[in-house]
């Protein structure tokens, strides 16, 4: 499941979309799992939101994939390079504080940022 939400990272004063993917079986999982925090969290699962009409389509790769985790992806600043800040720290704040469960092992990516 892809849930969206918006938050405020406090110190930049923005307003972010933060799109989350959780497992099937989340709800009802007493399971602990990974994290990858993702950049440019638009182009990470539905094509009606990615820049250019066309996502990764991760939620349909992970639904087959054996292995689970919780993907983060945070929406860039589309300001000139004011999209290369690093919103981990917050995000991860963020999820631990709505009781998201997040295990110490986690990754940061994104395309436009390597």
């Amino acid at each position: 499941m892809v849930i969206k939400e918006m938050v405020h990272i406090t110190p930049y004063h923005l307003e972010r979309m933060l799109h989350i993917y959780l497992p099937d079986d989340y709800e009802e999982s007493e399971a602990r799992y990974p994290v990858m925090y993702m950049y440019d969290g638009h182009n990470l699962f539905y094509n009606e939101d990615a820049t250019y009409g066309k996502s990764w389509g991760l939620q349909e790769f992970m639904r087959q994939w054996e292995n689970q985790l919780i993907i983060v992806g945070i929406e860039c600043n589309h300001e000139g390079n004011k999209r290369l800040r690093s919103f981990r720290p917050m995000i991860s704040r963020i999820l631990t504080d709505k009781g998201f469960m997040e295990r110490a092992k986690s990754l940061c990516s994104g395309w436009s940022m390597s």
